[in-house]
């Protein structure tokens, strides 16, 4: 099993958006794909389990963090979701071998699944710790709106200390740029700041605002599923698969 986060110590910057949708991708291919919503606000959770792709593990993801034997749990779905609720934000007083606990969980679920998505808190806490020293890959939606190039610098300094403390196998694939709005010159002063800043880790495939997006996650649905009704959700459906398709490849993904 591949893991991979989305990870940003901001909120509001599509990260449920982009890791709901690699989950759909992954499905739509035949994966076996175990999704945690490993936030307490559960927005993932909320749109995951509407689609007819999902259904619930007998475990929330607050189990995840301590023993737990799931050695009698077998995956009936493409897409398992592994539930948060408020009483996740009760991570953040647990003692701090919370996140290898979790990670040996994850190990224990490791031949049930090709691929674990973990969608995670905008806080650096012991849920964001335990995501990172859990997966092989973590990725980085970016709102250019409140743009700040030291919020950047703190976040891949967060991850690359994680990789060098307790997870060399950690691999950065990079920045999204999300919810861009085309029409704002500012907004486009700030991607090609962005990429100035940091060449090298910028996924150059920028996710344009729109509101098809948020209305297909409504409905449980990834936005290419929307392209007969709305002409949007063509723009949208190549912005999404852009970014999805290069992390897949940089994933290494296999055909079943």
């Amino acid at each position: 099993m591949k893991t991979a986060s989305a990870a940003n110590q901001k909120g509001g910057v599509g990260k449920s958006a982009i890791s709901c949708h690699h989950a759909f991708s992954l499905a739509e291919q035949g994966f076996k794909v175990l999704f945690i919503d490993n936030d307490p606000q559960g927005n993932s959770s909320s749109s995951l389990l509407k689609s007819e792709l999902s259904k619930e593990a007998p475990f929330v993801t607050l189990d995840l963090y301590s023993e737990n034997d799931f050695s009698n749990f077998i995956p009936t779905s493409q897409i398992t979701v592994v539930k948060a609720d408020r009483t996740l934000a009760r991570v953040a007083r647990f003692e701090t071998d919370a996140p290898f606990i979790f990670k040996e969980n994850l190990q224990k679920l490791n031949d049930k699944f090709d691929y674990c998505i973990i969608d995670n808190p905008p806080t650096l806490g012991l849920g964001l710790i335990a995501a990172l020293v859990s997966s092989d890959y973590v990725y980085s939606p970016i709102e250019l709106e409140d743009f700040s190039i030291q919020g950047i610098k703190d976040l891949i300094q967060t991850i690359e200390g994680v990789k060098a403390r307790h997870n060399n196998n950690l691999t950065y694939l990079g920045l999204i740029p999300n919810r861009l709005n085309s029409r704002d010159t500012r907004q486009k002063e700030r991607f090609v700041k962005l990429i100035t800043a940091f060449p090298d880790k910028v996924i150059k495939a920028p996710i344009v605002q729109r509101g098809s997006i948020s209305e297909a996650l409504s409905k449980g649905v990834p936005v290419w599923s929307l392209q007969k009704e709305k002409s949007a959700a063509i723009k949208a459906t190549n912005e999404i698969r852009n970014a999805l398709n290069f992390i897949e490849d940089k994933m290494k993904l296999e055909t079943v």
